[in-house]
């Protein structure tokens, strides 16, 4: 034999010289690893793969879902209200807790403020160019009221008996 023949390892060889360090067959080492090579084990005896950690469920904790205040996944932007709903977009509540949309506001009666109507001093809405006179009725064009009450129209004027004068 030359000097590399006998230097050269065959497999046999190589099997040969790990039982006799190890004391077993090789598929036994395979099957049954050292203590370093085992998979290590979570907290609850399974196999640890990767990055998976547990939340406080004991649930897989996936990416970035993160947990409300009611136990539930808090998807996205959501949000929750003073009663617990989720709050969506813009939308925000009115003194009475109904839902406050656009540009709606509420009058001192409670009821929707819609456009340009005015309360006047009567809570009726006040529409156009319509005002109340010292009686609470209706001031229509130029009609005044005379110091007995009544309708001044035209040139009417009154005496001192209170009759009309007229021009």
């Amino acid at each position: 034999m030359s000097t590399c023949a006998s230097k050269r390892l065959t497999i046999s060889t190589i099997i040969a010289l790990f039982k006799e360090f190890t004391g077993a067959s090789v598929t036994q080492r395979i099957a049954n690893p050292p203590c370093d090579l085992q998979l290590k084990k979570a907290q609850n005896g399974r196999n640890h793969k990767g990055l998976a950690e547990k939340d406080k469920n004991g649930r897989n904790h996936k990416g970035l879902a993160e947990k409300d205040k009611n136990g539930r996944n808090h998807k996205g932007l959501a949000e929750k209200d003073k009663n617990g709903r989720n709050h969506k977009g813009l939308a925000e509540k009115d003194q009475n807790g109904r839902n406050h949309k656009g540009l709606t506001e509420k009058d001192k009666n409670g009821r929707n403020h819609k456009g340009v109507t005015e309360e006047d001093q009567n809570a009726r809405n006040h529409k156009g160019q319509t005002e109340k006179d010292k009686n609470g009725r209706n001031h229509k064009g130029l009609a005044e009221k005379d110091q007995n009450g009544r309708n001044h129209k035209g040139q009417t004027e009154k005496d001192k008996n209170g009759r009309a004068t007229r021009v």
